[in-house]
């Protein structure tokens, strides 16, 4: 009985120790991020293009010729680009040290217009408390 115990726990903790590992493997190297934007590309089918894609999501990230469609516009994006230190999310803080674009142009793609149109109290957002800090 106890063998099992301790084959279960072992199992169990080298699952965790995959899982960890591989959201490493996604989100701190290049090649994991290239692999994150390729079935972000494919999720998205013809919605989300981009032409490439240098960096790693836990560091710095930058991204060129991006094309967004949807069926109320298209954004294009030259450059965007997001540095930010993944650490001190540890400390419940969000530190973004640069976040740019560039070349960003949206078009906007007509709609027929809305035939019941009711007229409603404006919208009033609650005062949220965000669990983490962010520096900008």
């Amino acid at each position: 009985m106890k063998k099992w115990t301790i084959r279960i726990f072992a199992g169990l903790a080298g699952l965790v120790l995959l899982l960890i590992l591989g959201t490493f493997y996604l989100l701190g190297t290049e090649s994991g991020t290239h692999f994150l934007v390729s079935q972000a590309e494919k999720q998205l089918a013809d919605n989300l293009q981009i032409g490439s894609c240098t960096g790693k999501v836990l560091d710095r990230i930058e991204l060129t010729d991006i094309l967004f469609n949807s069926p109320t516009g298209k954004a294009k994006l030259g450059r965007l680009v997001l540095d930010w230190k993944s650490t001190d999310l540890l400390h419940l803080h969000l530190n973004i040290l640069e976040l740019t674009a560039k070349d960003i142009s949206y078009t906007v793609i007509p709609q027929p217009p809305a035939t019941d149109i009711e007229e409603s109290e404006p919208l009033i957002l609650p005062d949220l408390a965000l669990p983490i800090s962010i520096t900008l």
